[in-house]
């Protein structure tokens, strides 16, 4: 009886969601608005994000490669849509499950030293804000490390109970990081992949190339950790991988973003060492050259060398400076 009347309401849900669907590319047609035509989608998060919330941080993942930054009151503010709303609703439930049990959060979390040198630094951050002399956009910054801090570094806890979590996770954000660079190697081929050319590609897709390098980078390990993982007797899924591993490569190195490119090749050298259990022998080397760079730069103030040429940059037409300034020539 219970299962029969769910159905029920499962079918006048999705009724009623195909109904309002349809209203809005209508009135999409009609208006032109985009914020009439994400209401379906509002509207079904917030159904799931009630019903389901685990169902719904995954859709937050499905979200954020498509997400687009835009400005607000003449560039001093910005928001990322639709991920940063869907941000600030788990926010809300976190509260509202904190508030529900105390000890939601299980205590071998607070015992990892990560968390507690993250703690700490957020704790610095609060400092920090509570003394600024620009309390308006430090009180800004503050509360969206919040809402990030609780989506991706909390909430983690309770949604990755499996194996199959990670999985579908991956799945889901890596689908759409796929259709970006594809869209973006595309149009950056129609300006013949010049180094100049790589912003106008990427449009409002990312907010600048450094960005789009950076999240390419830290899927691209993932990749090369799961191709070994899969069983030899599936050919085609690991054809397919390396396939995928070899266009990631090429998409960060047309990225033009150097960090990102010794990122992946930083990487590989401590995977092959890591395979090789050459660790002990090479991050000791490693950390002693920056120590040794470090002091050659600060010591000999080497560092007043590499600052940059105001005269050369172009900061006439930085939407950062006439949001700071009004409009005034620098």
């Amino acid at each position: 009886m219970v299962e029969k009347y769910t159905s029920v309401i499962d079918k006048r849900v999705l009724g009623l969601f195909i109904i309002l669907t349809l209203s809005s590319i209508i009135l999409f047609i009609y208006s032109g608005s985009y914020i009439v035509l994400s209401t379906p989608f509002a509207c079904y998060f917030l159904l799931q994000i009630w019903n389901n919330w685990k169902t719904a941080y995954m859709l937050l993942l499905l979200c954020i490669p498509f997400s687009i930054q835009i400005s607000l009151i003449n560039h001093s503010l910005s928001i990322s849509l639709p991920d940063e709303p869907m941000m600030w609703l788990f926010l809300l439930l976190f509260i509202l499950l904190l508030s529900a049990k105390q000890k939601a959060i299980p205590k071998w979390w607070w015992r990892n030293p990560i968390v507690v040198i993250v703690l700490l630094q957020f704790i610095w951050l609060v400092v920090a804000v509570f003394f600024s002399k620009v309390p308006f956009f430090s009180a800004k910054f503050l509360i969206a490390k919040t809402w990030y801090l609780v989506c991706f570094f909390v909430f983690p806890i309770w949604i990755f109970t499996e194996k199959k979590h990670f999985n579908n996770a991956l799945f889901l954000m890596l689908v759409p990081i796929i259709c970006t660079m594809i869209l973006i190697l595309f149009r950056h081929s129609l300006l013949s992949f010049k180094f100049r050319s790589i912003q106008d590609a990427i449009g409002q897709l990312y907010y600048n190339h450094v960005e789009y390098s950076s999240l390419m980078s830290m899927f691209f390990p993932l990749l090369c950790v799961a191709y070994p993982l899969i069983k030899k007797e599936r050919k085609m899924m690991r054809r397919a991988l390396l396939i995928l591993i070899i266009f990631f490569g090429i998409a960060i190195f047309l990225s033009y973003a150097r960090a990102a490119i010794l990122g992946i090749i930083f990487a590989l050298i401590v995977a092959g060492a890591i395979k090789r259990k050459l660790v002990n022998y090479i991050m000791p080397v490693f950390y002693s050259s920056i120590i040794l760079l470090l002091i050659y730069f600060i010591g000999f103030n080497k560092y007043h060398d590499l600052k940059p040429t105001y005269e050369h940059t172009n900061i006439k037409n930085s939407p950062l400076w006439s949001a700071y300034t009004g409009g005034l020539p620098p």
